[in-house]
């Protein structure tokens, strides 16, 4: 949990990409608490797999949702790996959390050490 990986680094990048409208509705109040142990959030769009389009279940409502001083939307993979790249000095850990294709944009155009 972020919540143990707080207690270790002080100074955590958290990417999170919601899977799926539904899941992300139901547990929206979950993950507003429990980004707050990092010290800055990226909210990638959703990965929707087999689902249409739903407000109340978008990154969209999650980003608007979450109260965090240092957070971003961002809805391009392009974008996200630029952000990444160019953040990744100022945290002690990047954790990058997402049941869809976040593992690998992520994998296929970063290295880390």
């Amino acid at each position: 949990s972020i919540e143990n990986f707080s207690k270790i680094y002080k100074k955590i990048l958290c990417v999170f990409q919601p899977h799926t409208y539904s899941r992300t509705k139901t547990l929206i109040n979950d993950f507003v608490v429990a980004f707050k142990k990092t010290k800055k959030l990226i909210i990638f769009k959703t990965y929707a797999a087999r689902e249409e389009y739903v407000l109340e279940g978008s990154e969209t409502e999650l980003f608007k949702r979450v109260k965090h001083k240092n957070k971003q939307l961002i809805l391009d993979e392009n974008n996200l790996i630029w952000e990444i790249k160019n953040q990744a000095q100022n945290f002690d850990c990047i954790l990058i959390l997402g049941a869809g294709d976040m593992y690998d944009i992520v994998k296929s155009n970063l290295k880390f050490d």
